[in-house]
């Protein structure tokens, strides 16, 4: 129907443009008799596929997603995607997958029209070792008496470029921490002298979750008229109101001398 003909019985042939065709059949026997069949086709253009990974270079445990596009051929069409990880395919123009191992995969996706052209299409796609959060400080230990404020910034990132988020244990009584900004504040009372360990944990959003954690510790130290009270307090001996005021009058004293002598300090 386009011009090209074959004297063999069975042929193969290939259309150079599109559109419809009439192939005729004519065979003649050893008397010359002959007989034909004619048959219609339509040549219609094979589908063009290309896909896309996001992102482009994921890490274990990070949802990759793939998208194909298509040109030409003739509608619907059907797709089937093989991850190369050993996993079963999956169907649709949109996919999504998680490599839990690193490594190189080669992404084939395999897409048929309605007419049954197919065409395979291949991707590699490059899967880094998820590694954990990194904290962009270390707090280390801190210290201040009662009434003073302590404030800080815990930060960390995602060495995979993912998000990180952070959570407090262990927090104080009064202590507050926001898990968005990362800033923590406290300013200890009377009655919490001592010293606190506080954990922050970075958790990533693999699957699973990477994590790192830092503790550091808080020492609330007691303020004037304090020092003897807390000491009876750490030492667990027993305490009554004429201790009480008595261990007061010699924190007051205390004070009154410390003063006294930044003042002479202060006079040469």
């Amino acid at each position: 129907g386009d011009g090209w003909s074959a004297n063999n019985c069975n042929t193969v042939h290939t259309y150079a443009t599109t559109g419809s065709f009439t192939v005729r059949l004519t065979t003649t026997d050893t008397l010359s008799v002959s007989a034909s069949a004619s048959l219609s086709i339509s040549v219609t253009v094979a589908p063009t596929v290309n896909f896309t990974s996001s992102p482009a270079t994921p890490s274990t445990g990070q949802s990759v997603t793939f998208t194909a596009t298509t040109s030409g051929g003739a509608g619907p069409f059907t797709f089937s995607w093989n991850y190369g990880d050993g996993s079963p395919d999956d169907n649709g123009s949109l996919a999504a997958h998680t490599y839990v191992a690193p490594g190189s995969f080669m992404v084939s996706l395999t897409t048929r029209d309605a007419n049954g052209a197919s065409m395979v299409t291949t991707l590699f796609v490059s899967v880094a070792e998820n590694r954990p959060p990194v904290f962009s400080n270390q707090i280390g230990f801190q210290a201040l008496s009662v009434g003073q404020s302590l404030t800080f910034t815990v930060g960390a990132s995602d060495p995979e470029g993912g998000s990180v988020s952070i959570v407090a244990h262990n927090l104080p009584t009064g202590a507050s921490f926001d898990p968005i900004t990362g800033e923590f504040a406290w300013t200890p009372s009377s009655d919490e002298t001592g010293n606190y360990s506080i954990t922050f944990t970075a958790m990533d959003a693999g699957t699973p979750p990477m994590e790192a954690s830092q503790t550091i510790i808080i020492q609330v130290r007691p303020g004037p008229g304090q020092i003897c009270l807390t000491c009876y307090r750490t030492l667990g001996l027993p305490l009554d109101d004429g201790v009480v005021a008595s261990l007061g009058f010699l924190g007051l004293i205390s004070a009154l001398v410390a003063t006294v002598y930044v003042g002479m300090r202060s006079r040469g």
